[in-house]
């Protein structure tokens, strides 16, 4: 089986996270494409976007990740559109802050916007909320999967004290 990219693996802690905590129940879908019927809502998508990296600099390699993950959510409104996107958008906000780092998936994820919009089908009011939470995640480069890296065999040290010209050096040699 081939392994999972970690953004793969934060859209489904947020769909496992959103499931049965919501208006939508368990209608909670990675990356749906296929436009939603009236029968299925409310409901939810979870889409991973943007992202951008910095490297940390560090032996080896990490990179620290930031993705955009969007989450949309659809519901019909029986009262107030406005009064039920909001409602909707607290269950999912209280669920994805009950844990920052979705079950250990990334190392935060914090709010950064939220989209309402309202429209009608038929008779009644039709109501879309997209959030977008920054997460942050962090991968090693190459993936220790993919390289082999040698073994710590010996550590030398040079310290100056007191500004002396001379270093003091020490030298570990580890056995094997």
């Amino acid at each position: 089986m081939a392994a999972k990219h970690q953004r793969q693996i934060i859209r489904e802690a947020i769909k496992a996270t959103l499931l049965g905590k919501t208006a939508a129940g368990s209608r909670v879908y990675e990356t749906r494409l296929v436009p939603w019927r009236t029968q299925e809502l409310p409901a939810i998508s979870v889409y991973a976007g943007d992202e951008s990296s910095d490297d940390r600099d560090t032996a080896p390699r990490e990179l620290e990740r930031t993705v955009d993950m969007t989450i949309d959510a659809v519901l019909f409104a029986d009262v107030d559109v406005d009064d039920s996107l909001d409602a909707f958008a607290l269950e999912i906000e209280r669920a994805m802050h009950a844990d920052p780092t979705l079950g250990g998936a990334a190392g935060d994820s914090t709010l950064i916007s939220t989209t309402l919009g309202t429209m009608a089908e038929g008779n009644r009011p039709l109501g879309a909320i997209q959030l977008v939470y920054r997460t942050t995640y962090y991968t090693y480069a190459p993936d220790p999967a993919d390289a082999t890296l040698d073994d710590l065999n010996t550590i030398n040290i040079q310290t100056r004290l007191n500004g002396d010209a001379d270093p003091v050096e020490d030298r570990i040699e580890f056995e094997e």
